[in-house]
């Protein structure tokens, strides 16, 4: 069975959404506005056992971004944090 939590944080353009598959959760951040993208994100916990960092998994894109990478690395990086701040400030689970 399989959970689906999402959530946003003001006015960002982005949307976290976590997939529950059982005991295993799957993080994506939806980018929705343009340039339209999803970013699938592994949750990592540094050996100190510290706060979560996101290290990306798979990204879909617009073909019409393909070639632009240095715009598009701007993009994923601000997903990453935006992901990073998202598993900050909801804890332990959802709401």
């Amino acid at each position: 069975m399989s959970g689906v939590h999402r959530s946003r944080l003001g006015a960002s353009p982005f949307c976290h959404v976590e997939k529950r598959e059982g005991e295993r959760s799957r993080y994506f951040v939806v980018h929705g506005k343009a340039p339209r993208f999803v970013a699938e994100i592994e949750a990592v916990s540094d050996a100190d056992g510290g706060p979560r960092r996101g290290v990306l998994r798979r990204v879909v894109i617009p073909n019409s971004w393909a070639g632009d990478n240095h715009l598009c690395g701007k993009q994923l990086e601000a997903a990453v944090a935006f992901f990073e701040a998202s598993q900050s400030s909801e804890g332990a689970g959802p709401d």
